[in-house]
């Protein structure tokens, strides 16, 4: 019950006093996850964490779910099948969008032999996998299909989570704007005005300003763009990944205008301020550093390519030389910055610190991709509960997922 609670005020606006319950529930300090609802509340915490852009700390969290659910022999078939879920989709938050697809095609194995597909776990699992791969812009192929199954499985389930309908909702904007259509343009167009129209506090909100101005730039619609971002803001606190983003669209505006002083300008702004934002997640991989999304190198790559024509001073090519570096940085480490730091290094003691940091990342990466194959190595067959037979399933993974409802429009 201390979990069902703490989880509840967590996910429902009551932040520190679902922590509060939460943490006392893992002995504080000791951090125990020894029983299914230490895991769980585990689970919650690291999203928690995470929030407040405590990567560190999120991490750990997520960690000690994942060991312990490994190290637990007695833990359900249901139970893994959910931890490994949240990993995956934690992974997909930090920017670790190689591993967390790897893992996500993984689970999609035995989410569709193992969940009704009306349900709301495989509803959600499909959203989330639907955002993942369009975010990556690997496989349009596959986003296109796996949005198709969303519509189908939605359309024939009477109540959904708030997260899935407002994956249609971007998705379907996001393949009108990749449509080949002679009249797209204008149909996207039509379509954002229709939002905006619509649902005028849903477009006054950061997040969503940015993606709607993002749509009008890919429909050549430069002036709705400058509209939509021009618009009175709702949002009390800043968003650092959307107000980095905010300024790279206007960047890109600027470009399409030739006004390259003010384009160059505020590319650099925008670019310190992904790269402030990337910088957060940094050190979660031993070999791969943050990775860029299609929206981020999209909009990027059309500044750098209409702004690299116009280098008539130092200041300008030194700005657009960082963005290419930026682009192109994203495939590995290549040990630079740590050779560096070590050449720099007059200490020998400093020096093997950073040395034995690098070796920690990369034994931990290395224990939890084990845990992972572990864990899918025991997740089937999955046993959901019924009270007629026997099984192994946990009455923690029972409940239902609750979720932070976020304003999304109705018509979606």
């Amino acid at each position: 019950m201390q979990f069902y609670v703490g989880r509840n005020f967590a996910y429902t606006g009551k932040t520190a006093e679902g922590e509060q319950l939460l943490r006392a529930l893992t002995g504080f300090g000791a951090r125990d996850v020894y029983i299914p609802a230490q895991r769980a509340a585990a689970l919650v915490l690291s999203q928690i964490e995470l929030d407040r852009r405590n990567v560190n700390q999120a991490a750990l969290w997520m960690r000690r779910a994942v060991i312990a659910t490994l190290v637990d022999k007695g833990a359900a078939s249901e139970e893994i099948v959910d931890c490994l879920t949240r990993y995956a989709i934690f992974l997909m938050n930090t920017r670790r969008t190689a591993d967390a697809s790897s893992l996500f095609l993984r689970l999609g194995k035995i989410y569709e032999t193992s969940f009704a597909h009306l349900g709301p776990k495989y509803i959600k699992f499909v959203a989330v996998l639907t955002d993942l791969q369009a975010d990556a812009g690997n496989n349009m192929e596959l986003t296109d299909l796996l949005l198709k199954g969303l519509h189908e499985v939605v359309d024939a389930t009477d109540i959904v989570a708030p997260t899935a309908r407002a994956t249609i909702f971007y998705q379907d904007l996001y393949q009108l704007a990749r449509s080949t259509t002679s009249n797209k343009k204008q149909a996207l167009k039509e379509k954002i005005d229709q939002i905006i129209s619509d649902y005028p506090d849903f477009s006054r909100q950061l997040r969503n300003r940015v993606i709607l101005a993002y749509f009008a730039l890919v429909s050549d619609n430069t002036e709705l763009a400058e509209h939509i971002l021009n618009a009175e803001s709702t949002a009390t606190n800043a968003d650092d990944q959307y107000t980095a983003y905010e300024t790279a669209l206007r960047s890109l505006i600027a470009a399409r205008r030739h006004d390259i002083d003010a384009s160059v300008a505020l590319s650099r702004d925008a670019l310190n301020k992904i790269t402030q934002y990337h910088n957060t997640f940094e050190n979660e991989s031993a070999s791969y550093l943050p990775a860029i999304s299609i929206a981020e190198r999209v909009v990027l790559t059309i500044i750098l390519a209409l702004d690299s024509d116009n280098v008539s001073t130092t200041e300008r090519a030194d700005a657009l030389f960082r963005l290419g570096q930026f682009l192109n940085r994203d495939k590995g480490k290549l040990g630079l910055n740590k050779n560096i730091a070590l050449a720099t290094e007059r200490s020998d003691l400093k020096r093997e610190e950073i040395r034995s940091r690098e070796r920690l990342r990369e034994l931990r990466d290395r224990l939890m991709n084990e845990a992972v194959d572990g864990l899918l190595a025991r997740a089937l067959p999955v046993r959901p509960y019924t009270l007629s037979k026997d099984n192994d399933f946990s009455f923690l993974t029972r409940l239902e997922n609750v979720e932070i409802v976020l304003p999304q429009p109705t018509s979606c």
